[in-house]
């Protein structure tokens, strides 16, 4: 399990790979707090290699939803599995992250503020 990064500016695109459990939840929160340490602002997670998840991990995600608009940011998940879009509308995460088919309309949205 891993979590790769790529920076651009403020924006920084983390593709973890893996199911979302403890262990990549807490790799994605390392990162995710260099990265805000580094005064990054906006995020887009890749879930295009991550096949499910667990309680602990989607518990992480919030987590870190949370801790980046605390800060003023934005993050967005794209990318995810017809089995991890399943989990996040049986557990009412699609009302509560920012969920995108693409990095591209994460994007358009992180730039028209939505």
């Amino acid at each position: 399990m891993s979590v790769c990064t790529a920076t651009d500016g403020t924006l920084v695109t983390l593709l973890p790979e893996g199911s979302l459990d403890q262990e990549l939840g807490e790799a994605l929160a390392a990162a995710i707090e260099q990265a805000l340490q580094e005064e990054r602002s906006r995020f887009v997670v890749s879930l295009q290699k991550v096949p499910d998840a667990n309680s602990v991990g989607l518990e992480q995600l919030v987590r870190l939803a949370r801790r980046v608009a605390d800060t003023g940011g934005r993050l967005a998940l794209v990318g995810a599995s017809t089995i991890l879009a399943d989990i996040f509308t049986a557990t009412r995460l699609d009302r509560r992250l920012a969920l995108f088919d693409s990095t591209e309309q994460a994007l358009q949205t992180m730039r028209m503020g939505g």
